[in-house]
Order: structure tokens, then sequence, then C-alpha cells
């Protein structure tokens, strides 16, 4: 997810090569205002609006609702989060340097009011509309699930609410918010909150005068950025190979692309470039560049990392060679009505379009079809055109702008602070309406304390491995885990281990006190996202691109110590799914481990409940026992393919407990008053340790005996 954040004027000026130009306006030109602009304080550092940008931001918006709307067809469309950052590196560090051009300082108060003026209205809009939106759609029990990110993104720092969650923004397999989207303008508030003060002391640090810039300060203040830039990507590319979450999220980890859209712009004000015949190669590379990011990256590719140079750089090429009047330039492609609609529009059509399709989901209960999500995208434009003529225009631009600078970031602060107390508002209505519910009441574990019945193993952070590390656990549990009993070679005892990804941990507890009842050594070996496979075939398409280096250390741990007696494995099917490959690889690791001696246990994935099962729960209390349950078709949409392909094996014990959790042909949210899913794939710890566990115990107990 990105933000078109860009400060696009509410209009566009005539399309044609001449208006393109950045070179000052004419006496007599009237000059629309741009929040790239609007930190210059007259019209001679006032450029008009550039229709290439405008086109690259439409661009931009396109490829990133595309990626929403049909992620496995458009699986690069998020770099549009790039080519944004880029525009506004651009445009905010252009509009600070002529400022300190024209008048040697820079205006702090006035730059942020300009910024609350240009953002605040359209997005604590959306915020309100979409909070009473989550509330009726998703029940008061899924508005508490996320009722945190509607503050968050409020104040603007739902990027690290998000990092708080572990979110994995790529290959997030959790429930959604419609407010997650905020990340990204998170990145882009908390950037021009800090850019102003880093380019300061950048000038400072240049030599700067008051009411005069020597021509060596230019150079001083492009190796300042030239630093920024390049120590924000290093450390991008260190927390891409150390935790992806941090890269994806972290404004220092992003702030580099800002500095390169602001290198271009600096670099642009030489008064001896001639913009106009600026040679078109430039742009043809630029486009090739961030046309193969959105078309051929996709969720494998390690993100950002290096990989973000391609769309960085390309959009900084386009706009660096966006004012070429060579007649290689598609201007009129450039100049066409759509593009210049589009790019005008983005900010809002972005604010839209994911709250839309999360929140419409929600109310249908299932995926929307094709023709489902071009008719929302078309609302999502409508609503972004509307947001754009009566919110953002009016306040932006008419009678609240003449006000000093010091009242507009009052007037901001105060909007913010209403939007704040109506989300907590809505929270403590939601709160209260979930603690009298019947599901609440009736239910173990309780609604609200549903999400937290998982696994004990997933408090331990040293045992499990994220979806974006590929660092390699292993935990020692079970009889030999005990204070006072044997140590870490598992004490002469049996030695067993449970390999695999969420799905096997939430068998953990079942499987830990079997372990302890029958002394037994226990090792957890699990990383999220991953299912164990042989390197050897490993595919290529694999969903989580980290977890060939994670199985390469699994294979070399695997074969370095004394084969177990027994592996027991459980497998997310969603994951491999998707993967021709991925059942032969898994395959050839367990026979490798039959070869051994190992016996291998499997167990077959369980089936997933309605989309939006705790607001079921919630609305029909004891009905929702059955109408709230999914048939086994729907329940088992992913074939557990891991488990058929070796359950006919030697040495493999297959257990399906498919008759335990679809009793009489349907797959109950609850039996008993016991609760069996605690989101959208895994069940609570309370059902496996009270369905599952005697089931795991007949057929450990002969193995574990022996």
């Amino acid at each position: 997810m990105t933000t078109p954040t860009s400060g696009a004027a509410s209009k566009t000026t005539p399309a044609s090569g001449a208006a393109a130009k950045t070179l000052p306006t004419s006496a007599g030109a009237k000059t629309l205002p741009t929040s790239a602009s609007a930190s210059a304080p007259s019209s001679r550092t006032s450029p008009a609006v550039r229709p290439d940008i405008q086109a690259l931001r439409a661009f931009a918006i396109i490829s990133v609702t595309l990626f929403h709307f049909w992620p496995n067809n458009f699986g690069g469309g998020f770099v549009g989060v790039d080519i944004f950052f880029v525009i506004s590196g651009f445009l905010i560090t252009g509009a600070l340097w002529r400022e300190a051009e024209a008048g040697g300082k820079i205006r702090f108060a006035a730059f942020w009011a300009r910024r609350a003026r240009r953002l605040l209205p359209a997005s604590l809009l959306v915020i309100l509309l979409s909070s009473v939106a989550a509330l009726l759609i998703a029940m008061p029990i899924g508005y508490l699930s996320f009722a945190d990110e509607a503050t968050s993104s409020t104040l603007y720092f739902e990027n690290f609410t998000l990092l708080a969650k572990n979110t994995d923004y790529l290959t997030s397999g959790g429930d959604l918010s419609p407010f997650q989207h905020f990340w990204s303008l998170s990145v882009e508030e908390q950037f021009y909150l800090v850019w102003p003060l880093l380019m300061f002391l950048g000038l400072l640090t240049a030599g700067l005068r008051l009411g005069k810039l020597a021509a060596g300060r230019k150079r001083g203040i492009l190796l300042w950025l030239s630093l920024v830039s390049l120590a924000s990507f290093a450390f991008n590319v260190w927390q891409t190979y150390q935790l992806q979450p941090v890269a994806y999220f972290s404004t220092a980890a992003r702030a580099w692309e800002f500095a390169v859209g602001g290198l271009v712009a600096v670099w642009l004000s030489r008064p001896t470039e001639v913009e106009v015949r600026r040679k078109p190669w430039w742009f043809i590379a630029g486009a090739l560049a961030v046309f193969y990011s959105a078309t051929m990256f996709d969720q494998q590719t390690l993100f950002p990392g290096f990989a973000a140079l391609l769309p960085v750089l390309g959009a900084a090429a386009l706009i660096y060679a966006g004012q070429s009047t060579h007649h290689l330039m598609p201007r009129a492609f450039i100049n066409l009505k759509p593009w210049q609609f589009l790019g005008d529009i983005s900010y809002s059509l972005y604010l839209w379009h994911w709250p839309l399709i999360i929140l419409l989901t929600m109310w249908w209960g299932r995926d929307f079809n094709n023709v489902g999500k071009m008719v929302i995208f078309a609302v999502a434009i409508v609503l972004g055109w509307l947001t754009k003529r009566f919110v953002e225009d009016p306040i932006r631009f008419r009678r609240i702008s003449r006000a000093g600078a010091i009242w507009q970031l009052g007037f901001g602060l105060l909007a913010m602070l209403l939007t704040v107390g109506a989300t907590l508002g809505l929270s403590a209505l939601a709160q209260n309406r979930v603690e009298t519910s019947w599901a609440n009441t009736h239910l173990k574990p309780s609604l609200l304390k549903l999400h937290d019945d998982f696994s004990s193993i997933e408090k331990n952070q040293n045992c499990t491995t994220s979806p974006s590390s590929t660092d390699f656990e292993v935990c020692l549990m079970g009889y030999a885990g005990q204070k006072g009993n044997p140590g870490q070679n598992g004490g002469g005892t049996k030695q067993i281990a449970l390999i695999g990804d969420s799905h096997a941990r939430q068998l953990f507890d079942a499987v830990n006190a079997i372990a302890i009842r029958h002394r037994v050594a226990l090792y957890v070996i699990s990383k999220s996202h991953c299912e164990p496979m042989a390197s050897q075939g490993f595919p290529a398409d694999y969903t989580e691109p980290t977890c060939r280096a994670w199985n390469q250390k699994l294979e070399t741990y695997l074969a370095s110590r004394p084969a177990f007696d027994l592996i027991i494995n459980m497998n997310a099917s969603n994951y491999s799914i998707t993967s021709a490959d991925a059942p032969a690889a898994f395959k050839h690791l367990v026979q490798t481990q039959l070869a051994r001696g190992t016996k291998w246990l499997v167990v077959k994935d369980n089936p997933v409940p309605m989309n939006n099962l705790t607001s079921c729960l919630e609305l029909l209390g004891p009905a929702a026992v059955d109408d709230c349950a999914v048939t086994p078709e729907v329940g088992f949409k992913h074939a557990d393919h891991l488990a058929e392909v070796i359950k006919e094996l030697p040495g493999v014990i297959y257990a399906d407990f498919s008759d335990v959790i679809c009793p009489a042909a349907r797959c109950a949210p609850f039996i008993g008053a016991d609760i069996v899913y605690r989101d959208t794939n895994h069940l609570t710890r309370t059902f496996v340790e009270k369905y599952l566990q005697p089931r795991l115990e007949a057929l450990l107990s002969k193995e574990l005996s022996e």
C-alpha cells in the first residue's frame, strides 16, 4: 500500500509541451497553488503543475489498486509506494530548496500548515466513515480487532502499529484492517515532519547565509542528501535481510527514496540546465524500469532491499526527463485526460479504495469476482473525485488557507483530536456490546479473549522464526525441557520433534503435555509461513521467499544430529497450494528422514471457518452453531497436498481429525461450549487441548512407550 500525497494542484495546467516547463512563470501568468510550491513565498518559485508527474502518479495509483484487487495477477503493484515516495521527495525538497534560495530561510510553521491542510481533511473523513462502517459491518467484536489502527492512523503512526502486530505486508495471512493502508501515509507524514529540519541542518552544514546562497552551497546540499540517502539505503538493505517488516514499514528505511527525489529536485535547479532539451533516453529507461517492477515483481521478491532500486531510480529518471520536448517523448500519451484525472484524484482514490475492498468483502462474506471488483474500483474513483472536489480543494484553497500558519496548525490538531475521540468512543461502545453478548458470556474462550487463545509456544520468541526472517531456532521442550530434568542433549530419553509453521505450533501444548507424561524430549523447530522441504527441488514459486534459506538450515541441522525417533508435522495448506513443486520437495525431505529410521506423524491441515466468524458468533448467539458453520467442501477449500503425498509411505503415521472438527457433515464454529477457531485459519488452544490431545495421545502412546 502506498500514498499518493503528491501535492498536485486541484487543476492541471494545459498539457502542452510549453506548459510543462518548470521555468519561472511570466509576470502575467497565474500559477495555481500546488503543495509542491506551497512552501514558496512567491510565484517566482512556484512551478506549474507537471503533466508528466501527474501521469506518473496515475501509473502508481493504478499499480497499487490493481495489486490490492488482484494480488496474484498484478503482484508487483506494491512498487507504487516507491514511486510516490520519490515524487514526494522531489516536490517537497524542491519547494524547500526554492524557498531557501529566495529568502535564505525555511518557514517551518507555514510548511507544516500547508501539509496539514493538504492531508488531514480527506484522511480524517475516510477514517471516521470507515470506523462507523466497520462497526456496522464487522460488528463490535470485529471493530475491536482493529480499533487501535483507526487511532494510530489518525495520529500517523500506523506503520509502527503494524510492526508491533508483526504484520507481514506482502504475505499477510491474518485479519486485514480497513486502516492498514495508512502505514504509508504515516511514513509520509513522518517524512514531512522531519525533512524540513534535515534540510535546514543540511543548509547550515553547506554554509547557508541569510539572503544569499553561493553556488558552492548547492554542491554541499547535494552531498548532504547523498549521505542521507546512502545511510537510509544501507539500513533498508540490512533490515530487509534481518527483519523485512522493519525495512518495509520503517520511515528510516524508506527515507532514501524521498532523498533520491530530493536529489533530482536540487540537481534540476541548476541555472544552466535547459530541461526541455533533455534527451529522452532517461525517460525511456525510467519507464521500462517502473513498468518492469510493477509487472514482474511479486510477493516472492525480497523487498524493499536492493530490488527497490529499480522502481526508485526509474521514477527519478522519469521525473528528470519528464519535461523534455524531444520528438521521441510520448507527450500525447502523457497528456491524456484519463491520466491527468487519475493523477489529480490519486490521493483520495488511494484513501477510499482499500476500505471499500475490506469492508465490502466483510459484508459480502466472501471474495468478489472480477465484475464485483471492477464495480468497487469504479465506486472508489467516484468517491475519490467527490472528496477531491468537495473536501480537499475547498479546505485547501479557500478561507482557511488565508489564516495564519499557527491557526491552521491549531485547527488541524483539533480535528485530529476530535477524530481520535470519536474512534475511542466507538471502541468503548463496541467493548460494551461485546461484553454483554451471549457468545462472550457462554462460550470458551470468551470473545474478548479469543485472539489470545493461542499456543503457549507463541509467547516464546526464541522458539519461532517470523515469516520474513531466515533465523533458525531450536527449542528443547517436553520432559527434557522441564526444570531439574536432563539438559540440552535430552538426557538419553526418546527424542521427538515438532516441525512446521504456525499450524504445527497450534499442536504444541497438546504434544508437549504428552511428551512430559512419557518422559520424552521435545524439540520445536518452526518458521511461520514455511513448510519443511528439501532444498533439492525446492519450488521456485514458493509464496514466502525466505523459506528456501531456512529449509537449507533445517536440512543441515537434521543431518548433523542423530535421527529423531519421531517427527510430528502439520502444515498450513494455503501456502503450498499455489506451488506444483512443493509436494515433491516435501516428500523428498520426509523420505530422507524415514531412511534414517525416523518415523513421521503428519496431521492433515484443519479446515478454515467463514471469514467473519467472530462477528457471526456475536450476532447470532446460540443459533451460530448451525448458521455460522461451513460445509467440509468450503472448510477444506485448500487441499492438503503435502499430507496426501506422503501418507502411504512406510513409516508415516497419517492423522486426520476432520471428524472431530467437522462433525455431522459441517465444520462447526463451536462444539459444546468451546470455540473451534481463534482467527481465520488457526484453532484455539482450548479446542486443541480438549478435543485433539486425546486423539494424539492415542496415536503416540505406542510410539513413545516402546
